[in-house]
């Protein structure tokens, strides 16, 4: 096999690491979402960098060589965990999935009321409320929520600075002028 391949196939093998770490650690311990995506990127990447120490005896390179495939299968490898965890952040936080999924275990039909109740706007801020907390991104004081950092709060006016000049409105819920 070209080294090339043996490359490829370790960060492949990172990546499998990777999705075997995010659902045992979603399935079995109780870490927060950073834990988790912490967790699942340090696995994985362990997995590339112990695949760069067993290809040395496996093929002869230049110490140079090895450095840069090394880099290559990291950035690489950094890729697929950025669109990993995309799709999985994505599938696992849309209510529009969620709502399917339980349209779906209902066997196909599940009652208006009960998903009115399941989905009320106050439990769906409190749950995300509570993981930023937990993420420790808010913090809260005598019922007051705060940003935890002057970085969060300057990227938070950079969002809302974007958010007026490309929508031309504070808010998503306002009309545009």
């Amino acid at each position: 096999m070209p080294v090339e391949f043996a490359a490829i196939a370790i960060t492949s093998v990172g990546l499998i690491v990777c999705v075997a770490l995010h659902a045992a650690a979603h399935r079995f311990m109780a870490l927060s979402f950073f834990g988790i995506l912490a967790l699942s990127f340090l696995g994985g990447a362990a997995a590339v960098g112990i695949g760069h120490l067993v290809l040395p005896y496996v093929y002869t390179l230049p110490l140079i060589d090895r450095a840069l495939y090394l880099a290559g299968d990291l950035a690489l490898y950094c890729c697929g965990w950025y669109v990993f965890q995309n799709v999985m952040g994505g599938n696992e936080s849309s209510i529009r999935f969620r709502i399917l999924e339980e349209i779906s275990l209902a066997g196909g039909r599940i009652p208006e009321d009960v998903l009115r109740e399941r989905y009320n706007d106050v439990l769906l801020i409190e749950v995300r409320l509570q993981k930023l907390i937990s993420g420790g991104q808010v913090l809260e004081s005598e019922g007051r929520y705060s940003l935890a950092s002057q970085k969060l709060a300057l990227l938070s006016s950079i969002f809302w600075l974007l958010k007026r000049a490309i929508l031309r409105t504070d808010s998503e819920f306002d009309c545009a002028p």
